[in-house]
């Protein structure tokens, strides 16, 4: 993805502020909570670029996030902080609704055969996925 297709997709999406990096590159530091919304870091890797007061959040589930994280951060100005969620059918189907009303269109990048299902596995753990991955499924029903 380049600049512009990036710029144009921060706008869509009315994010503040984004961040497009590699695991080698340095980041500068950031004076707000970070979230990794696909957890290709953890806490050890990301607090270099947290202010002294720094929030980095993931929803990734880990024992390290739900057992240590916790209790460390007690200890520590920098905090690390995983997002919960759980199920709501009514939230789900208010989704629903703004998808068949034109008002919220899901973001896909690429759509794999079935019989790709590897080359879309692949895919997903190269960290650079923007939107969603999804499998096309033949219909065996006539």
């Amino acid at each position: 993805m380049g600049p512009e297709s990036e710029r144009v997709l921060v706008t869509i999406m009315k994010a503040v502020r984004t961040r497009h990096y590699g695991p080698a590159e340095v980041l500068d530091v950031v004076d707000m909570p970070v979230f990794d919304a696909v957890a290709n870091l953890d806490f050890a890797e990301a607090k270099h670029i947290l202010s002294d007061d720094g929030i980095y959040m993931s929803s990734i589930p880990s024992p390290t996030n739900m057992l240590v994280a916790p209790v460390l951060n007690r200890f520590r100005r920098k905090q690390h902080r995983t997002l919960w969620v759980s199920p709501d059918g009514d939230a789900l189907r208010k989704v629903a609704h703004m998808v068949e009303a034109g008002q919220l269109r899901p973001l896909i990048e690429k759509v794999y055969p079935l019989d790709d299902i590897r080359a879309a596995h692949a895919h997903s753990k190269t960290g650079r996925v923007v939107g969603k991955l999804a499998l096309r499924i033949a219909s065996f029903i006539s």
